[in-house]
């Protein structure tokens, strides 16, 4: 659901956040009625965050776009956020290899003591690629 207001972008990450009114204030740096009116609360409703400083700070701790939380424009999510919170997962798990020759050398003996055991003709003539 696209958040269309600032109202509920800046209730969505408060949420997130676990902010309270007053978190915001303290990040933002902006007066108790500007905030009330970011929120909906005020004598009028602001639906944007003209003061860029103020959406900077907000978003740098939240984690989002300033430019989506001031006026709704733009992903949620800054691109270089999504990279760092991608690359752990990049790094957790080591690309596949290819077995060792040691290995597939002992699996094709293996696979030639097999064959030979239930079959009178060698099985190594069957194993070559067609």
């Amino acid at each position: 659901m696209p958040m269309s207001t600032l109202q509920d972008r800046l209730q969505d990450v408060m949420a997130r956040q676990g902010w309270t009114r007053a978190d915001v204030l303290r990040i933002s740096g902006q007066s108790s009625s500007v905030v009330s009116q970011w929120l909906g609360h005020g004598s009028k409703t602001i639906h944007t965050i003209g003061k860029l400083e103020a959406a900077e700070a907000l978003a740098r701790a939240a984690g989002v776009h300033a430019l989506w939380l001031a006026k709704g424009i733009g992903p949620r999510i800054p691109a270089a956020t999504l990279a760092k919170a991608e690359a752990p997962a990049r790094q957790s798990s080591p690309p596949p290899q290819a077995p060792s020759t040691r290995a597939a050398s002992t699996t094709a003996a293996t696979l030639r003591i097999i064959c030979r055991a239930r079959i009178s003709t060698p099985c190594h003539d069957r194993m070559r690629p067609s």
